[in-house]
């Protein structure tokens, strides 16, 4: 008899497609369901559904009433046939590019899942997530100085009807960017660094694992000043239709936004219940796990940096000399060293004021996250929440999510 507290039982496709030159596309499929069950003294328990034997269970659950994501199978729900055909589409433009785009590959990654939470003695929580994204991977760089690059596009639950446009959309960015990339000249020095909306947020998102509650040291962080009061974080997983968006979260917690910097002043961690529970603040529905086989953990979700109120232009104009960035690549923090590394991946040289088309390439480097937040000057209103970055890792466990900022200026960091 195994008696529990919370049950976590989840019913989950998973779907990845890929394209290689000469290999063609090639597709997998996998349907999970199982179901977690903590116990109270703290053990994880996770067994496979449906199972050759029962477990019995203090209280009992009805193992035949899981949750469900609606009528159809795997491949109607995920679309299988369409994503095949635009992984196809997708290929067949990236390999007449391959004068362009070196080593193309594309991958599709779509899935849906159905969660229901039971709490012992309690309610029964219920929620169904969808996320998708398409990428073309290309080598770009000069001799030593090659790399690897990811070009990311969100998918929806529903595919739209112009699939070749959707493909073709994305490897012409592809390849776009690859020309700039092969054609960049170094950049160097301490400088300002202006960081336009939305895709340079990964490098918040990276800073924002430190508010994760069960982080060695996040509860010294509170109250702790980390920027200027112009500087804002948000993590939030109630906004509608993005990588890290829930009802509840995988203890049952029904989600809300959470502020972790405000006026640049942590006020604010990413909660499980257990970690609630040790720092006697309710939980903020940030328990998430890769799988039924995993534990929760304090994770984000859609984490964005607040608009402030300067306009983007006159952040600009405001440098003399230093880097605009519109997408970054590579982002490190350290755990142990706590040092940043974030890699351009299209940046432009700012010269009086004025953002010059010569591309740049180069990477930001800090000896401290708060380094990075301390340097911030300026905040624009252009707030821009993009999901297209892959999935996030912590502890083995991989799962999608999202990251948004408006334009930041920030002031002399190192740039090698």
């Amino acid at each position: 008899m195994i008696r529990w507290t919370l049950a976590f039982w989840e019913v989950r496709f998973r779907q990845e497609i890929t394209w290689r030159p000469g290999a063609g596309v090639r597709s997998t499929l996998v349907t999970e369901e199982g179901i977690a069950l903590a116990t109270p003294d703290g053990e994880h328990r996770a067994f496979t559904l449906p199972a050759r034997e029962r477990p019995a269970l203090d209280p009992p659950i009805d193992l035949d009433a899981g949750p469900s994501l609606g009528a159809g199978g795997a491949e109607e729900l995920l679309e299988t046939a369409r994503c095949a055909a635009l992984v196809r589409l997708a290929g067949e433009q990236a390999g007449r590019a391959a004068g362009e785009l070196l080593d193309p590959r594309v991958v599709l990654f779509r899935g849906a899942q159905a969660v229901k939470v039971l709490e012992a003695g309690a309610g029964v929580s219920e929620d169904r997530r969808h996320w998708g994204q398409l990428g073309v991977s290309y080598v770009a760089g000069k001799d030593r100085g090659r790399f690897s690059h990811w070009r990311v596009s969100d998918l929806p639950p529903c595919l739209p009807p112009d699939l070749e446009g959707l493909a073709d959309a994305l490897v012409e960015d592809a390849v776009r960017l690859a020309a700039l990339q092969n054609r960049a000249r170094p950049a160097s020095g301490r400088l300002d660094v202006v960081l336009g909306p939305g895709a340079p947020s990964a490098l918040f998102h990276e800073i924002a694992h430190h508010f994760e509650a069960d982080q060695p040291g996040a509860a010294r962080l509170l109250g702790r000043r980390v920027g200027p009061p112009e500087l804002g974080m948000v993590d939030d997983p109630t906004l509608p239709g993005l990588a890290g968006s829930m009802a509840f979260d995988d203890e049952g917690t029904r989600c809300r936004p959470t502020t972790l910097i405000d006026g640049g002043v942590v006020v604010g961690l990413l909660h499980t219940r257990q970690t609630a529970r040790e720092m006697g603040v309710p939980p903020t529905g940030n328990a998430r796990r890769q799988s039924f086989a995993h534990p929760p953990l304090a994770r984000l979700t859609n984490t964005y940096i607040k608009p402030g109120a300067q306009h983007a232009a006159s952040l600009v104009r405001s440098v003399s000399r230093g880097v605009y960035v519109k997408d970054v690549m590579n982002c490190l923090v350290n755990p142990r060293t706590g040092q940043v590394h974030v890699a351009f991946a299209e940046a432009y040289p700012i010269e009086g004021g004025e953002v010059s088309d010569q591309p740049v390439s180069g990477r930001l480097v800090s000896e401290s996250p708060w380094d990075i937040t301390q340097a911030v000057t300026g905040v624009a209103g252009d707030l821009r929440i993009t999901g297209g970055r892959g999935l996030c890792g912590k502890a083995d466990q991989r799962l999608p999510v999202s990251s948004g900022q408006a334009t930041v200026r920030l002031g002399q960091i190192t740039v090698t």
